[in-house]
């Protein structure tokens, strides 16, 4: 007994009976974490895992010199397209090919292992994360920013800047009040810091602070670089919450952000330099955010438009809410003008004559941007410009254009119909 089977251009023969054939393995991946002092398993379901594929072909008579180019051919890095003679047509990687040459009879047995692949649409939404890196350069630079206030402290106050920097701080009360009787010099210097603090302090109480904080999370210490720049951190980073409820899109939001961050600026004083550094680092966290967020969106909006429309019964299952995703405009716009609050930060440190080292770490922060962005331009469809001679339905020019039906919605948001049902003319379409 044999089955018929095709992979790329090669027509197989595939053995079957007697425990041959063709052996598929699809296997659970299942994380089955230890319990202490449990002895039972609790497994938690990750999915399915790569499914398997063996199977043993045949090459026999005047077929038989045809197994050494489909051998060479299989062990190339390819994917090929295999007709499975069960489960249809797939996309496979092969992983080995084993040989059994009978030369006398004429006949060549070749044993094949295979992987299926995806598509990559069909891979989770996952950035080289470009949050995460944003996370970290903001840990570090937070921590450079308090080496920076202490180094300037010392240019202001010389030798008696010590006598303020060992000082253990409770933030939640007045400097003046914690540090007592001090010199004019170190009083004045402290009434100056002391007015930002409770300005920025009573901002806080006005937003909800974020669940998954990032400056919560970092360890600031209780000395006086420690407290001045969490205040001013986490009040920038209440500002960033309250844009993002109102603007749920990065260009939207960099413009809501900066315009709040100006006027919080106004009573900055002399640390107008830390607060714009401050406000950068967030806004750079929370664009990143943002696009990630775009990006799950565009894999659901992928797999809804690919989805089968038609069920067997006839009817339609049709969406027309689909996940709303970002145009490139939208991000590269989004990408501009945060580059250039960052820039605008560096310039302003480089005039105050601060650390390079900080400097570095926020053209690092940028840069990180500008990469996921070039990543993501790469894969976005381009939208293109065909003409239209007669009137015809927005569906059936996505038909025409091998677009998938689904597609109908988001080439209406991108051209100005009168009546979809009736378009003509020069039309946009997305580009396959």
């Amino acid at each position: 007994m044999s089955y018929q089977a095709k992979l790329d251009s090669f027509d197989l023969e595939i053995i079957g009976g007697d425990g041959n054939g063709v052996h598929d393995t699809w296997e659970k991946n299942v994380d089955q974490p230890d319990i202490v002092f449990a002895a039972g398993a609790y497994p938690k379901s990750m999915g399915l895992k790569e499914r398997t594929i063996s199977f043993r072909a045949v090459f026999r008579k005047e077929n038989y010199e045809a197994h050494e180019f489909f051998v060479a051919h299989v062990s190339g890095n390819l994917t090929h397209s295999f007709v499975h003679p069960i489960y249809g047509p797939l996309k496979i990687q092969v992983r080995s090919v084993s040989v059994v040459n009978e030369s006398i009879k004429r006949r060549a047995f070749v044993d094949i292992n295979a992987v299926e692949t995806i598509d990559e649409s069909d891979i989770p939404a996952f950035s080289p994360d470009v949050k995460h890196q944003i996370e970290q350069d903001i840990i570090l630079a937070q921590k450079q920013q308090m080496t920076q206030f202490a180094a300037d402290m010392k240019t202001d106050l010389g030798p008696a800047a010590q006598t303020v920097l060992s000082k253990v701080l409770d933030p939640t009360r007045s400097l003046l009040a914690q540090y007592g009787k001090v010199s004019w010099a170190i009083h004045k210097y402290l009434s100056k810091i002391n007015v930002v603090k409770t300005t920025f302090e009573g901002l806080l109480t006005e937003i909800t602070n974020p669940a998954d904080s990032i400056i919560s999370a970092i360890d600031y210490g209780t000395s006086l670089p420690g407290v001045i720049i969490s205040c001013i951190a986490k009040t920038v980073e209440r500002y960033a919450v309250a844009a993002k409820q109102v603007k749920n899109s990065p260009l939207a939001f960099v413009r809501s952000f900066q315009t709040s961050i100006q006027q919080l600026r106004k009573s900055a004083g002399e640390l107008d330099t830390t607060v714009l550094a401050c406000a950068v680092q967030i806004q750079a966290l929370y664009v990143a955010d943002l696009y990630v967020a775009d990006e799950s969106n565009r894999t659901e909006l992928a797999k809804t438009e690919s989805s089968r429309i038609w069920n067997a019964d006839g009817t339609m299952n049709y969406q027309t809410s689909l996940p709303q995703v970002l145009s490139v405009s939208d991000l590269e716009l989004s990408l501009q003008y945060t580059c250039e609050s960052i820039q605008a930060s560096i310039d302003a440190l480089r005039a105050a004559q601060a650390s390079e080292v900080l400097v570095y770490t926020l053209k690092k922060m940028s840069a990180n941007l500008e990469n996921y962005i070039d990543r993501v331009k790469l894969q976005r469809e381009k939208i293109i410009e065909v003409e239209i001679d007669t009137e015809m339905p927005v569906h059936a020019i996505c038909l025409k254009y091998g677009l998938p039906y689904m597609a109908a919605e988001r080439i209406c948001s991108i051209n100005k119909f009168w009546n979809p049902s009736f378009c003509s003319g020069k039309v946009r379409i997305y580009g396959k």
